[in-house]
């Protein structure tokens, strides 16, 4: 199901970003990354996704540069188109 949940937040499928935000956080069906999965929750945060508890608890996870790195990458985000 991840690969389908990447395949679809890469395309800009904001409801896709959260479920494999928490699979970056939980290192279910990808490598575990709390920065990737700040950047997705960052990216459908953009989009007007509304702030989950998960990002939060992220946030704590990170330095401060990284969330930095992270909202800059996001912003920077281009989706795929095909």
């Amino acid at each position: 199901a991840v690969p389908m949940l990447l395949d679809a937040s890469e395309r800009g499928y904001v409801p896709a970003m959260i479920p494999l935000a928490a699979a970056y956080a939980d290192g279910k069906g990808v490598p575990k990354s709390f920065y990737d999965a700040y950047k997705w929750l960052a990216i459908a945060e953009l989009w007007n996704a509304p702030r989950v508890q998960l990002f939060d608890a992220i946030e704590h996870q990170l330095k401060p540069e990284e969330i930095a790195k992270a909202k800059a990458e996001a912003a920077a985000y281009v989706f795929k188109s095909k």
